[in-house]
């Protein structure tokens, strides 16, 4: 694991007792604290790494690899709102929202055990169709949530994001339930 002391390896999250079939969930920040300064909001919105200065708004997934050991470029992936203008405070807005709602169920509609079945990002998966793998040493590949970008579009699908229009999609393909 590489990272710093803010890097999340687990995320954890808690519901009624009951009988579930599966799990569903937003990787986002939601759209008024997207808003805020990093300088001024409180933890966890105040770290930096998580914040585009460049732009507007916060990244609500950064996934950054080596396409194999020892390799010199990282390859990146930054989630977050797209086409944002207005600057942060209360004008800020995205025309790409790229808030996507996953959803992933047991197979048949079996009980689902969170404590044995944990949600899991394939990152095989998520890199599925970049010209960037796990296994060669591909050329650099970027992709900061650009939905008008070519090389954004599989990356984008991948976690359930429509990249035409920032909309969840019916399927994604990067979570799953561990069987």
């Amino acid at each position: 694991t590489v990272g710093t002391t803010d890097t999340n390896t687990t995320l954890k999250g808690f519901a009624v007792s009951g009988i579930y079939v599966g799990v569903q969930f937003k990787i986002g920040v939601p759209d008024d604290q997207n808003k805020l300064l990093n300088t001024t909001a409180s933890a966890p919105l105040n770290a930096s790494g998580m914040y585009w200065s460049w732009t507007s708004g916060y990244k609500f997934l950064k996934f950054e690899w080596l396409a194999k050991e020892g390799a010199g470029t990282t390859n990146q992936f930054h989630l977050g709102g797209g086409t944002c203008t207005g600057g942060n405070g209360s004008n800020l807005n995205c025309s790409y929202p790229n808030v996507p709602t996953v959803t992933v169920k047991t197979t048949n509609n079996t009980t689902w055990n969170p404590t044995t079945n944990p949600v899991y990002l394939d990152v095989k998966t998520l890199v599925n169709g970049t010209n960037s793998n796990l296994s060669d040493g591909g050329a650099a590949y970027t992709c900061m949530s650009g939905n008008t970008t070519a090389r954004c579009k599989v990356l984008l699908n991948n976690v359930g994001v429509n990249e035409t229009d920032g909309k969840t999609l019916t399927t994604q393909s990067a979570f799953y339930l561990k069987p």
